[in-house]
């Protein structure tokens, strides 16, 4: 098999994305930063690099899938691996007390799946003030996320909550949670077991392997209301999903990134996939561990590449009319009509008589472009042009008629 030259390559985690998926994205990156901004988010753009620690410190997560190299002082650098320290680095800058932004920031990871360069689409809610309603701004975000995915894709919104479990701990401990974390629910009891002195996690462990959903919390009299308002917050959370048109349930026994939540998280799954669309919650935690101060912190994101795959995707034209000038004599009338019908929001492209006009015609077929018109010496002076639609059909249109009929097929065709 012929192998291609490194330089016609590229490395592990990059793909080349073609007209079709780039429309899909450019019009699902839109959408999500004008559907933020109604909820007063503002967008800001995230660099593609930072300094090594940035993406580290506080957390290892994407460590060891990192894009790192020095700079030319020798300090540590890397790709952007994960978009929330970024997002919370940059809020830093800002200095306000209470702040929401959006973005749609790239992240790159070294993985051996293909198609790994992507970007998320993400919010922030970053404020100094530790009072008020913790849920709320979680709440807000799900809603978000809702009115943007639930249009487009059927997906689920699987809301839990780490601090459940760290509230029926004796001793609240991340690092038992981890453990938990890594094994599968049915285990959990006995391990709660040998490590609780109290037994209320014991309980909880027990209860969450036959009623994950923990639909039934109201006869679950032997755990504390300490633990039973964590459960019924859930729940209120999944309302709020539910509200915006979204498919949402509870499942606490999930500890989906607990290593960064202490408080109520949610993940979005596609209809029948386990892969995450998307996720989020309360990053607090997380945040004054980064930023070392206290903060609360609230994040979302969803993958733009990842949805992008699940909608619907039309063949990309690369214009709207090609228009040809077939002598040296009708280039400026060719100018004329492409500059007007550009002005009007219509794409053109533009060529010269180079090659025989049925190879220009194919050029056209492959390109997507459905209408042509060729222009000779006559059509300068012309009152009407003669355009050629996708089947080949002519229409004598008058010259002043030309961009209204142009607009009028583009808008039949997307009808």
């Amino acid at each position: 098999m012929h192998q291609r030259p490194q330089h016609l390559t590229l490395p592990r985690g990059f793909d080349d994305v073609l007209p079709e998926i780039t429309a899909v994205r450019r019009r699902l990156q839109n959408e999500w930063l004008d559907l933020c901004g109604s909820h007063g988010y503002q967008a800001v753009t995230l660099p593609p690099v930072g300094f090594a620690p940035t993406f580290t410190d506080s957390h290892h997560a994407g460590e060891n899938r990192m894009y790192e190299f020095d700079d030319r002082k020798g300090r540590r650098l890397a790709l952007a691996s994960d978009s929330l320290p970024a997002a919370i680095r940059l809020a830093t800058v800002r200095d306000l007390p209470r702040q929401r932004i959006s973005y749609a920031a790239p992240v790159f990871r070294y993985e051996r799946r293909p198609r790994r360069y992507f970007h998320h689409l993400g919010l922030l809610d970053l404020t100094e003030s530790l009072a008020g309603d913790e849920d709320r701004s979680t709440a807000r975000q799900i809603q978000v996320l809702a009115e943007f995915v639930a249009p487009k894709v059927t997906a689920t919104f699987t809301i839990a909550d780490p601090g459940t479990w760290l509230t029926a701990m004796a001793v609240p401990s991340t690092d038992l949670l981890n453990v938990l974390r890594r094994v599968r629910p049915a285990e959990r009891p006995a391990i709660a077991a040998d490590i609780d002195g109290e037994g209320i996690l014991v309980r909880l462990a027990e209860r969450l392997v036959d009623d994950p959903s923990a639909n039934n919390v109201g006869s679950w009299t032997d755990l504390p209301d300490s633990v039973r308002r964590r459960i019924v917050r859930a729940h209120a959370l999944a309302e709020a999903a539910e509200s915006v048109g979204a498919t949402a349930t509870v499942d606490l026994s999930s500890l989906h990134a607990s290593e960064f939540h202490d408080a109520p998280s949610f993940t979005i799954r596609p209809a029948d996939e386990e892969r995450l669309l998307g996720d989020g919650g309360d990053y607090s935690a997380f945040a004054r561990r980064f930023l070392r101060r206290p903060v609360r912190a609230n994040a979302a994101m969803v993958g733009l590449e990842r949805l992008g795959d699940l909608v619907e995707r039309a063949a990309q034209a690369a214009a709207d009319v090609m228009v040809l000038s077939l002598d040296p004599s009708t280039v400026r009338t060719a100018d004329e009509l492409s500059r007007a019908a550009r002005s009007a929001g219509l794409a053109v492209w533009t060529d010269s008589l180079d090659q025989s006009m049925a190879a220009h015609l194919r050029d056209a077929d492959r390109l997507g472009i459905q209408n042509v018109i060729a222009l000779g010496t006559r059509d300068a002076a012309a009152t009407t042009f003669r355009i050629r639609d996708k089947d080949g059909v002519l229409h004598d249109v008058p010259r002043d008629q030309v961009i209204p009929w142009l607009l009028s097929a583009r808008s039949h065709r997307s009808e």
